[in-house]
C-alpha cells in the first residue's frame, strides 16, 4: 500500500475514525515527529518533538528526551484520526475527546513516514479500552507547610517570567485540562507579550495565556 493510498484511506472528507483512547496513546510514542497541542480555558500549549514512551528503560540507551502527556482515564472518551485537512493547512491529526466531545488533546503528525503508523492505528480491530495508568509517590517533609507557595499578582506573573528568561531560568511548564496534563521542562528563552496575552517560549514548548483568566 503507498502512502497516496493511506491518504485517500485516511480522508478526513469521507470519514474519521475513531479508536478507544488507551489503544491511541500507546501509539504516541512510535511516532517519527509530532506537534503536541493541548488547551484549556485560560492557556495553549504546543510542544513540537516526540513523545516519551513510559515502557522504556533509563538502561536502554535511548537518548532522545520526549515530551510527556498524562491522560485522565476516567475522562478521556475516545481518539479521533483526521486526515490532512487542506483546505485549513493542517497535518494528519489524532484528537484525543472527553466524554462531552471537547478536544482535551492533538497530535499533529508531521513526518510522512509516520502515515504508515496512522494507517495501522485506522484499521486496528483488537484495541484496548484502557488507558495505562500510573502512579506517582509524593513525599511531603514536615517543613512543606512552611515551603508551601504563595499567591502571586497575576499582572506581576509576565514580569517574574521575563526576569527568568533573561536568566535562562530551568522550570517545568505543565497545563492541564479535564482529560489530560501536557508537561515539558527546561530553560526559558524568551516571554514576550501580545495584547492580552502572554507567550513564553523554551526549545521546543511555546505556551500562551492570558494573566487575568489564571488562578494566580
Amino acid at each position: 500500500m503507498s502512502t497516496s493510498e493511506i491518504e485517500r484511506l485516511l480522508d478526513i472528507g469521507r470519514r474519521a475514525p475513531s479508536v478507544p483512547a488507551g489503544l491511541a496513546a500507546g501509539y504516541l510514542p512510535s511516532f517519527e515527529s509530532v506537534v503536541a497541542v493541548t488547551s484549556s480555558t485560560a492557556a495553549v500549549m504546543t510542544t513540537v518533538g516526540v513523545y516519551e514512551s513510559a515502557r522504556l528503560s533509563p538502561k536502554t540507551g535511548q537518548q532522545r528526551r520526549g515530551l510527556h502527556v498524562h491522560f485522565n482515564q476516567d475522562r478521556t472518551a475516545e481518539a479521533v484520526i483526521a486526515h490532512t485537512d487542506r483546505e485549513a493547512r493542517l497535518p494528519p491529526a489524532i484528537r484525543f475527546l472527553d466524554h462531552a466531545g471537547g478536544v482535551g488533546h492533538t497530535t499533529y503528525l508531521t513526518s510522512p513516514s509516520d502515515l504508515w503508523a496512522l494507517g495501522c492505528l485506522s484499521l486496528s480491530a483488537t484495541t484496548p479500552r484502557a488507558l495505562p495508568r500510573e502512579t506517582v509517590a509524593m513525599q511531603v517533609p514536615p517543613s512543606g507547610a512552611r515551603k508551601a507557595p504563595r499567591s502571586v499578582d497575576r499582572q506581576v506573573v509576565p514580569h517574574v517570567l521575563a526576569y527568568l528568561a533573561a536568566l535562562r531560568f530551568p522550570l517545568a511548564i505543565v497545563l492541564s485540562n479535564a482529560s489530560c496534563i501536557h508537561c515539558d521542562d527546561g530553560p526559558l528563552e524568551d516571554v514576550s507579550q501580545a495584547g492580552d496575552l502572554v507567550f513564553v517560549r523554551m526549545a521546543r514548548t511555546t505556551l500562551s495565556f492570558d494573566p487575568v483568566l489564571i488562578g494566580g
